[in-house]
């Protein structure tokens, strides 16, 4: 395996992130329903009837679905377990877990999902808050209408479409040690700098280092 790839998977692998096949290009958010107790279980932990303190209603609510979609749901699940956070674990009003938090605001016809990891986590050097993911919910369909970044960004620390899409890990005396796409990089214990075609390049879908 390049070495390159092999420090991505380390990376990742540090909050037991899998790191699979390249995902489809497309936004599709079709057949990428999570059971609904397992999404129950992420939000409230322990707790008990928590879902009054999240929701709009118990037939509405807009965290439940945003955590329905498959990419979401790994990533959030993942980084809510990770080790190395300042904070307990949120109130399920709060947050997720010990490291993501999220806000819900109703725009009418969706409510707007963001969900992203706690500037309170020690795993990462850069800002992790740039790491954000937004799900808009369609309140009459109660679908998922949009999700920004695209599952497949979601699923793959290394996607890209483009070479904008791609950062140099490094930062803080640290060398260049690989790439990454702009939603995984904010999170890398070293830092990051910003895209520059002279660090890395998309390659075949992948954030590859020159």
């Amino acid at each position: 395996m390049p070495f390159l790839l092999t420090v991505i998977l380390l990376f990742a692998a540090s909050c037991n992130l899998e790191n699979p096949a390249i995902a489809d290009e497309t936004n599709s958010l079709a057949n990428q329903t999570v059971p609904l107790n397992a999404v129950t279980s992420l939000i409230c932990g322990s707790e008990t009837d928590c879902l009054s303190q999240t929701c709009v209603s118990a037939a509405r609510c807009p965290l439940q679905y945003a955590l329905s979609n498959k990419e979401v749901f790994d990533f959030v699940t993942t980084y809510s377990e990770c080790e190395g956070c300042d904070t307990p674990t949120f109130s399920p009003d709060k947050g997720i877990g010990k490291c993501v938090e999220y806000s819900i605001v109703d725009e009418a016809p969706v409510w707007t999902v963001a969900l992203w990891v706690s500037e309170n986590c020690k795993f990462r050097h850069s800002d992790p808050t740039q790491s954000r993911i937004v799900v808009k919910v369609n309140q009459k369909t109660l679908a998922i209408d949009h999700l920004d970044p695209a599952a497949a960004y979601i699923k793959d620390p290394l996607f890209c479409r483009v070479g904008p899409d791609c950062r140099g890990l490094s930062g803080s005396g640290v060398p260049l040690i690989g790439c990454s796409n702009f939603l995984h990089a904010p999170l890398n214990w070293a830092g990051y700098y910003p895209y520059s075609d002279d660090m890395c390049a998309c390659v075949e879908n992948q954030c590859k280092q020159k």
